[in-house]
């Protein structure tokens, strides 16, 4: 096990012999009193795929990210419209 500080810009330094890839992003989350953190293999969006469906409207469900975004700039434009 390894001594680490958390800088004052809450960031550490994890030492190489862990043999994490430089620039790697991890999932970190805490169990119990103690923090973990889990290199993601592969793409973040294999990671999270179906993890955000309870966050989504029903109606957005199964549209393509082209088709939400055009219906939220819409919605958007009528907010700032009615501003």
């Amino acid at each position: 096990m390894n001594i680490v500080t958390l800088s004052s810009q809450n960031q550490i330094t994890l030492p190489m012999s862990l043999g994490l890839i430089p620039r790697g992003k991890f999932f970190v989350g805490k169990q119990g009193s103690k923090i973990v953190l889990e290199p993601i293999q592969g793409s973040i969006t294999d990671k999270l795929a179906g993890s955000l469906t309870k966050y989504i409207s029903k109606d957005k469900l199964g549209k393509s990210w082209k088709v939400i975004m055009t219906e939220t700039q819409k919605i958007r434009a009528k907010h700032i419209a009615s501003e």
